[in-house]
């Protein structure tokens, strides 16, 4: 999965702000043409206040903790938020992530534009609230039958390989991680791969790898590696792959982490 960088989520709140600022206008000239019926224009601006808190929030954080796990202008651009390990958010995080806002739009909006300058093209609600927004389509929109599945190791329809990728490192150490492809944890929060010992589940002991460098995933039936925005970066065959996003791992060849060249194995 790819990181949604700061235009595609810019042009995502223009789209929301076209919806949610209309439904708040009308909701005003609802209380507005009431109070006057009853006489009660005093309550008027502290009712204005209220419904100018409320609404956005209830928009922004209603859609983004149900099953889109997006607003209408989010889904419309392919874009949609997770937490930091990648499932739906709750009711009480969109919240967060929402009020959080007020922070990011301090000292002229410079909390939203440091999304297109941090790793994980996270701005500063995102830090704040612990969330990320991807491009693409949360596992919950995919069809029921596959996400049931690829989420049951057990069911007996897929087959399950062992995956060993082995080789030298820089400072020339033998290098071997493995896993299966029934681990769970690739269903849900993925496999890290890195070199920090407490917080990654492969642990790889090289000078060159970063500390949380790539992480393993599953979807369907493939297995992808995603670059964490590492420093050396991760390459298949030969090719690159781009920061924050991820690729197949092909049954066979070479993986490089970092400077670790590792041969792909699968049995």
């Amino acid at each position: 999965m790819q990181y949604a960088g700061f235009w595609v989520r810019f042009w995502a709140m223009v789209i929301d702000s076209i919806i949610w600022i209309p439904l708040m206008l009308l909701i005003y000239l609802k209380f507005t043409l009431d109070a006057f019926q009853v006489r009660a224009e005093a309550g008027l601006t502290f009712i204005y206040f209220l419904i100018s808190i409320i609404t956005p929030w209830l928009y922004y954080a209603l859609f983004e903790a149900g099953k889109w796990q997006a607003t209408p202008g989010k889904r419309l651009l392919g874009v949609f938020v997770t937490d930091l390990n990648s499932k739906k958010i709750t009711f009480g995080r969109a919240s967060a992530r929402y009020f959080s806002k007020f922070i990011s739009s301090l000292i002229l909006g410079i909390g939203y534009i440091i999304a297109g300058l941090t790793q994980n093209k996270q701005a500063l609600h995102d830090m704040i609230a612990s969330t990320l927004v991807y491009r693409g389509k949360p596992e919950g929109s995919h069809d029921q039958a596959q996400l049931a599945k690829s989420s049951n190791p057990f069911n007996g329809t897929e087959p399950v390989f062992n995956w060993v990728f082995a080789g030298f490192g820089v400072d020339g150490d033998l290098v071997r991680i493995t896993f299966s492809s029934n681990d769970g944890r690739l269903n849900t929060s993925g496999l890290v791969v890195g070199r920090s010992y407490d917080n990654c589940e492969l642990y790889i002991k090289d000078s060159s790898v970063s500390r949380r460098h790539a992480r393993f995933i599953k979807v369907g039936e493939k297995i992808l590696i995603e670059d964490l925005g590492s420093v050396n970066g991760i390459s298949i065959n030969g090719r690159q792959v781009k920061k924050n996003s991820s690729v197949e791992i092909p049954s066979q060849g070479d993986l490089m982490i970092g400077g670790v060249e590792l041969s792909i194995g699968k049995y």
